[in-house]
């Protein structure tokens, strides 16, 4: 079993005024997809190959194991979480307990999931990191998962009473668990390799 140690700059984010609402964000029509991260917008850059190719592999991987257990729904980006009036982001992957089934709306999940997993971005690692992270912890998301394919590492943090709670840390060659849902196992490597003839 991993060691349960606590994770650095995890604490509470400092309140924020807000400057734009859910109700707003409804309101935009551009070309853009946006977050809304306490009250302030943020572009969310189109992902690239690499970036999809994971976060595939990863949904198909959870959604199999979810699926034959009957423990919920697994859903991709884009689909907006909405955790606060001020608070709306759009996680790569995330997992809901059919005993969280009531916080869906027809358009979004207004609430927490039990699982999130992002996908780090050059563009987006400080954001998805830092200030996601403690909103997801800050909400209710009971598991978060920080994968990054470029270092071909995966992170599995637990949300504890002081704060994220590292439960594993995985290489491109270990399998990948998760405390929420015991008997999952990832290959890694599997998840990181792209199909032959791509070299990124």
């Amino acid at each position: 079993m991993q060691n349960i140690i606590p994770v650095e700059g995890a604490s509470e984010l400092p309140p924020v005024k807000k400057h734009c609402t859910y109700a707003d964000y409804l309101k935009l029509d551009d070309a853009n997809r946006y977050e809304l991260i306490e009250g302030e917008l943020a572009v969310t850059p189109s992902p690239g190959l690499k970036h999809q190719h994971v976060t595939d592999n990863l949904a198909t991987e959870i959604k199999s194991f979810v699926l034959e257990n009957g423990a919920g729904i697994v859903i991709q980006s884009p689909f907006d979480v909405v955790l606060a009036e001020g608070v709306v982001l759009q996680p790569d992957v995330l997992f809901v307990s059919r005993e969280r089934y009531h916080l869906f709306t027809r358009s979004c999940l207004h609430g927490a999931p039990d699982l999130v997993v992002e996908v780090i971005s050059p563009s987006t690692g400080g954001r998805d990191r830092i200030k996601k992270s403690r909103l997801y912890r800050r909400y209710g998301v009971l598991e978060l998962w920080l994968i990054d394919p470029e270092a071909r590492t995966a992170e599995v943090l637990t949300n504890g009473e002081k704060g994220w709670y590292q439960a594993g840390a995985y290489d491109d060659e270990d399998f990948l668990t998760s405390p929420i849902l015991p008997g999952l196992q990832i290959n890694l490597n599997e998840v990181f390799t792209m199909p032959e003839g791509i070299s990124l």
